[in-house]
């Protein structure tokens, strides 16, 4: 039943709604003035304060971290639900039962029945967690390391709600958020050598950071908006962990290069482009490998894998011994190798060979427009070859080749200069070779855990060329994402000028061969010769698109 102040209250309010003044209100209910007055009070100044709208980046937050609650509640209902399906009455539930009764006794008995039996209750749970488990190593947190490629990043620590400028550099711990503006990027690189690129827009937390042992790790993150391209350490150690949890869905690898795209709706998208990886949703799994692709809408199953789109554009840029090759885009991002053996890639979609192999290719999806930087870092005396190549749909619209004669231990920057519009290229600018200095453009973090495993790179021997001097013309066979090159195989090859060699490309299910980049017999036809001619390094890609959809139906 209500009481006189609920009734009195709920009649004042809709008095004030209709425009009576608060005093009025209050003359009608004298004995209860005193408690009346102030709730009136609070209402009147309510209606009358201004509106406030959220902004689109608090509601787009919002919902994401929402949808990211609903779908962890929901996944320890169920984990609940397994235990208590699976529990077993025991020396635990007897001892629980003990205690609560030792509570319900008279007050003089409570304390020593209750120590006594907490004692009791400690042995026993001692007992069975030493028996039923092996004892577990300790995890050590840990901490990573933010870049501030460009623009604006902003970080949250663990226990506040305001936000600060990220420092580049800084550490953060477990329970840090990281959020990129519109205009921004930003690298976490881990402990273990792992890292993460921020794209524009995208709002991240960083769940776990443990250390078990010297090969074991343990990284989480949260994905609640925004894409990011992740490069995972290859580790030895099966327990090795690293996952990204999304409102949707979460994908867990080890050692691989991959993307995570996460929209306003929750709807995630997971690509790999190289390794494989596991994604989860509903107690279902999928596993995507190396061009493979899958969606997960909140509440939803992951969708099958199917092939990614191909990149619309892409830049290719061979270097041959003796440069390593490392190049940055005009985010401030870089991919490449330093001479030590140390690898990076921050370009999302991008990869690089070894230069170990003796010619170095990278290769940059869908270019965007500005200023590009080549850096050569030389570990020996010789002539490196460096070629460019930017193909739109395929097509070779632009290519540049130079040579340039270095010693060991020098180092070496070639600008490039791309305005592309609209995913076209409308022009491409390679200025003069000149010397790095201390213009270095990579941000790079190295971690002990990678230093340890670092082999320095040296020239190749060439141990599988003929001692024919003139069997020193390089061959590059590459292809794109969808297929492969069975003849003569991918990689370099060398061979006397006037060879013919013989090339076969051959696309994996669900994709067809769409035609050659180099200067082969036969563009258009997925079996070809190309005739090896006196410059220093050629190169040959072949190229694979999806099925059309017409002819899946």
């Amino acid at each position: 039943m209500r009481t006189d102040l609920s009734k009195a209250l709920d009649e004042c309010l809709g008095r004030l709604r209709k425009g009576e003044a608060v005093e009025a209100c209050l003359t009608d209910f004298p004995h209860l003035r005193h408690q009346l007055e102030p709730l009136l009070s609070t209402a009147l100044s309510i209606s009358t304060a201004p509106r406030v709208s959220p902004s689109n980046e608090f509601r787009t937050v919002s919902k994401s971290r929402l949808m990211m609650q609903l779908r962890e509640r929901s996944n320890q209902a169920k984990v609940a639900k397994q235990r208590q399906e699976a529990a077993q009455p025991g020396m635990l539930g007897t001892a629980c039962r003990g205690f609560l009764q030792a509570l319900g006794r008279p007050r003089g008995l409570v304390v020593p029945v209750t120590l006594l039996l907490l004692i009791a209750m400690g042995g026993s749970l001692f007992m069975i967690v030493s028996l039923a488990s092996p004892s577990q190593p300790t995890a050590l947190a840990s901490q990573c390391t933010v870049s501030v490629l460009s623009g604006g990043v902003q970080i949250q620590i663990p226990g506040s709600d305001d936000w600060q400028v990220a420092v580049d550099g800084m550490t953060l711990d477990a329970g840090s958020r990281v959020k990129t503006a519109t205009d921004s990027h930003a690298m976490l690189t881990f402990f273990e050598g792992s890292s993460i690129k921020l794209e524009p827009g995208t709002d991240i937390e960083i769940q776990r950071l443990e250390r078990v042992d010297e090969h074991s790790t343990d990284i989480v993150l949260k994905q609640w908006l925004g894409t990011t391209w992740s490069r995972v350490v290859k580790r030895l150690d099966p327990g090795a962990r690293y996952e990204i949890q999304t409102p949707s869905a979460q994908a867990l690898v080890r050692g691989t290069l991959f993307e995570i795209e996460v929209g306003e709706t929750a709807l995630t998208t997971v690509r790999t482009t190289e390794g494989l990886v596991s994604v989860s949703a509903q107690n279902e799994e999928v596993f995507l490998p190396v061009g493979q692709e899958a969606t997960v809408e909140f509440g939803a199953s992951p969708s099958e894998p199917r092939p990614m789109a191909t990149a619309d554009s892409e830049l290719i840029i061979t270097v041959g011994m003796p440069a390593v090759a490392s190049v940055c885009d005009p985010t401030g991002s870089s991919t490449g190798y330093l001479p030590d053996g140390f690898a990076f890639n921050q370009i999302t979609g991008a990869q690089s060979t070894s230069p170990s192999d003796g010619v170095q290719v990278i290769t940059i999806p869908n270019p965007v427009a500005g200023e590009y930087s080549v850096v050569l870092r030389c570990v020996a005396d010789g002539t490196s070859q460096v070629n460019l190549t930017y193909l739109s749909k395929g097509e070779a619209v632009f290519t540049h080749a130079s040579a340039h004669e270095v010693t060991s231990g020098s180092e070496w920057l070639i600008p490039i200069h791309l305005e592309v519009a609209d995913g076209q290229l409308i022009s491409a600018t390679v200025g003069d070779i000149e010397p790095l200095g201390d213009r270095a453009p990579e941000k790079i973090v190295r971690t002990e855990a990678v230093e340890e495993t670092l082999v320095p790179i040296e020239p190749p021997e060439e141990p599988g060329q003929p001692a024919d001097s003139e069997c020193n013309y390089a061959l590059v066979v590459t292809s794109s994402t969808g297929g492969s090159v069975t003849e003569p195989g991918q990689g370099v090859f060398f061979y006397r000028a006037g060879t013919v060699v013989d090339l076969i490309a051959e696309p994996d299910e669900g994709w067809e061969f769409k035609s050659w980049t180099g200067i082969v017999a036969d563009r258009a036809c997925p079996t070809t010769t190309i005739t090896i001619t006196t410059v220093k390094l050629e190169v040959v890609t072949a190229h694979f698109v999806p099925q059309h959809s017409s002819a899946l139906k």
